[in-house]
């Protein structure tokens, strides 16, 4: 039981940080794009991802919807004249990703402590068994 325990606990980190490493690229890359006032251009979004990370373009697959793109475009213009301020704003989310992420880790590590700790107590103390 406790082998299971550890098995699990080694794959809820790993998922939990890939999920947290894809969280903070998209975030670093938001802010850059942010920061130099616009994002990369749509037209190439669309032919070929070829401004977004890696990891999204894996995740996204082919290309993006018309509608996704078409949303993209009518927020881009809409939010222009903050874009610049809005890059260094966001830039505080990649640390903060990474401290959820150390909190998270953390609770796992406890959960995963105290379900081995308390296997060990019940295997002293076997159940009855009722025939």
């Amino acid at each position: 039981m406790r082998i299971a325990i550890w098995l699990g606990f080694g794959l809820l980190m790993l998922v939990w940080t890939a999920l947290s490493w894809l969280a903070a690229t998209v975030a670093r890359w938001s802010a850059d794009a942010l920061k130099t006032g616009g994002v990369p251009d749509l037209s190439a979004v669309q032919s070929g991802l070829s401004g977004v990370p890696e990891p999204v373009k894996q995740l996204l697959g082919g290309d993006m919807p018309e509608a996704i793109v078409a949303t993209v475009q009518w927020a881009t213009q809409w939010m222009e004249p903050a874009l610049p301020w809005l890059g260094s704003a966001v830039g505080f989310l990649v640390p903060l990703v990474w401290v959820g992420w150390g909190l998270v880790a953390i609770l796992l590590v406890v959960a995963a402590v105290a379900l081995h700790l308390l296997t060990q107590r019940l295997k002293r103390f076997p159940l009855p068994r009722f025939t």
